[in-house]
Parts: structure tokens; C-alpha cells; sequence
């Protein structure tokens, strides 16, 4: 199949996926449940949310994925209940304004597929809802600082 025929059938499984409001951090029998898209806002610029638009973020602690070294998330047990890794056997898709080369998986320590983007492991955070502020946006817990992902893969620097 060629390039073009593939990113049309990509963006016409995306445009279903997005009508059918995929759950958060699931899979589902259609492999699409992990939508990233974008949201923008005065104090943060473009960042990286799912589908129902919870922001999405990366952690510092946590090894990125680079050449010769796989991507170790560091976030378990109360970290991940507190933020919750994006995880999908099946991957995940990318609104058509998001690189989808930038999109991988890495298994987690239990078993559990997570989403990377640009090699980072993503999360959401148990404080934030869909369509809110991001609350955890330069959070200094577990660690670590927690971050927004600009959609070409860079954490977003915290003001202040």
C-alpha cells in the first residue's frame, strides 16, 4: 500500500476512533484507544493530550528511549497510581497536526505496554481532568519533575 493510501486510511481511522471517545489509558478491541492530540493554552503553548483531553506528561526520572538504550519508566507502584502510565498493547495514533514516527511502545516492568512519544514514556496525571488546566505541569514528586510534551516530543519548560 502506498504512503499516501496509508495515512488516509490512518486519518479515517483516527476521525472513527475520535466519534467513538476512546477510554482513557485502554485498550480496545479496535487497537485505538490512545489518541494523541493537541490542546493549547496562554501559560503553556501546544501540548500533547488523549483523546478526551487529559494533558499528557513526561517524567525526568525515567530513561528515554535512544540509540542502544530502551525506555525504563520509573514511575511504579504509588507513583503510577498518582500518574497513571498511557498504556495500549496496540500502540497509539496521532491527530494529523502530530508526527506519528514519534509514536513507539516500551514494556513496563509489569508486563503492560506503554505509550512513548519521541522515546518518552507518557502519563496522565490522577489530578487533572478532561478540558482543565493542567494541574501537574511542573510537579516535583517521585523524584522527578513531570512535564507537558510539546507535539515535536520536548518536555515543556515550567515558568517560574
Amino acid at each position: 500500500m502506498d504512503r499516501g493510501r496509508w495515512r488516509a486510511l490512518i486519518s479515517t481511522a483516527i476521525l472513527a476512533a475520535l466519534v467513538a471517545a476512546p477510554a482513557l489509558a485502554q485498550d480496545t478491541d479496535s487497537g485505538l484507544s490512545n489518541i494523541l492530540q493537541t490542546a493549547e493554552n496562554d501559560s503553556h503553548g501546544k501540548y500533547l493530550v488523549t483523546a478526551g483531553g487529559n494533558p499528557l506528561y513526561v517524567f525526568s526520572a525515567d530513561q528515554p528511549r535512544s540509540a542502544g538504550t530502551e525506555a525504563e519508566s520509573r514511575c511504579v507502584e504509588n507513583c503510577a497510581k498518582e500518574w497513571p502510565p498511557l498504556i495500549s498493547d496496540a500502540g497509539a495514533v496521532a491527530s494529523p497536526d502530530i508526527n506519528p514516527d514519534l509514536i513507539s511502545k516500551a514494556e513496563r516492568e509489569d508486563g503492560s505496554s506503554q505509550v512513548l512519544f519521541a522515546g518518552r514514556p507518557l502519563y496522565v496525571h490522577s489530578g487533572d481532568g478532561a478540558a482543565e488546566a493542567p494541574a501537574g505541569h511542573g510537579t516535583k514528586a517521585f523524584g522527578g519533575v513531570w512535564q507537558l510534551v510539546a507535539p515535536d516530543g520536548t518536555p515543556i519548560q515550567p515558568s517560574g
